[in-house]
């Protein structure tokens, strides 16, 4: 029974590590947005709009998984730098 206790409060603090990670991941994803754009506005639309380079997602609804966030990460470099593809 302890261990069984031990266990699910391991699990419980996994999650919530993981969570944290996904949430300080996801706000420098933004504040990124914000500086390449240069205005709130423009990152925000720019989060909301289908992208042809994500498969036709919009890059909100991929910050969800660390592979989308990857996605949406790399796409942002790749605009700052000019690389538009």
């Amino acid at each position: 029974m302890v261990g069984e206790i031990q266990e699910r409060q391991d699990d419980q603090a996994g999650d919530r590590s993981s969570l944290r990670e996904l949430v300080i991941r996801n706000a420098q994803i933004l504040a990124e947005a914000d500086r390449v754009f240069g205005e709130p506005n423009k990152a925000f639309r720019w989060l909301h709009r289908p992208n042809p380079v994500l498969s036709g997602k919009a890059p909100i609804d991929l910050l969800a998984s660390d592979a989308g966030s990857q996605a949406v990460a790399e796409l942002l470099v790749q605009i700052d730098r000019g690389m538009f593809v």
